[in-house]
């Protein structure tokens, strides 16, 4: 992206730049930065990249820690089970508000969209339906004609999609579930488009809730077998 763009200005370039790196993995969970490297690195001055990492703090991908500076926010399961909470009420809603407009060129291109990434999927390029999922989603909120859902649902959008770079879920399961959301909108069915976007959302939610309790099950039997080093064994 250029950053002499005429509709960004250099704080939004910053805020982008620093957003797609966190996504794509450039910078990793945990990571601790100073603005100074950041500065050099976007070869930007400070008071720009002091805004966008406050909007980028604002919408949890950082956080700044006492003593040690900013940090690439690490999320847990629970984490990503709030967020995708998140995501399951405002997806529903925007596909409720579009269904009864649609048109059939929009159902047409997501569909060409998810299925040729589909294809991808199926030769090992997971990365290719990773970013059409991204689209297929993003599309259908630019579509949506209130601001501020528009503004809301893709952080939540971008967040989920950072975690793990990857998919919580196969391909074999997810595709079949967006083109069930597809038949729903172009029937401009929009109770049963939401209830589609909603199952959608709430399986991926179900199964964290199972990779939590898990991760909870096996923290406390790990617990069970250590021994507390200060209690007395004799």
């Amino acid at each position: 992206m250029n950053r002499s763009s005429r509709t960004h200005s250099l704080e939004d370039w910053a805020y982008e730049q620093i957003r797609d790196m966190i996504i794509d993995g450039r910078l990793r969970p945990g990571q601790s930065l100073t603005q100074e490297e950041l500065a050099t690195m976007l070869n930007i001055s400070r008071t720009p990249l002091r805004r966008a990492l406050a909007q980028l703090e604002s919408h949890y991908f950082l956080e700044f820690r006492p003593h040690t500076g900013i940090h690439i926010r690490q999320y847990t399961l629970k984490d990503m089970i709030g967020i995708f909470e998140v995501r399951n009420a405002l997806e529903g809603l925007v596909c409720r508000l579009v269904a009864p407009t649609i048109k059939a060129s929009h159902i047409a291109y997501l569909e060409a969209l998810i299925t040729e990434a589909y294809k991808e999927a199926e030769n090992g390029n997971i990365d290719a339906y990773l970013n059409a999922d991204r689209e297929f989603h993003g599309y259908l909120v630019d579509l949506v004609e209130y601001d501020v859902v528009k503004k809301q649902l893709p952080i939540y959008q971008i967040l989920s999609m950072s975690y793990g770079r990857g998919l919580i879920r196969p391909p074999k399961e997810t595709y079949p579930e967006h083109l069930a959301i597809l038949k729903a909108l172009a029937a401009h069915d929009a109770k049963r488009a939401e209830k589609e976007a909603v199952r959608h959302t709430r399986i991926t939610i179900n199964h964290l809730r199972e990779l939590l309790a898990k991760e909870e099950q096996e923290r406390e039997q790990k617990g069970q077998r250590e021994p507390d080093p200060e209690e007395d064994t004799l």
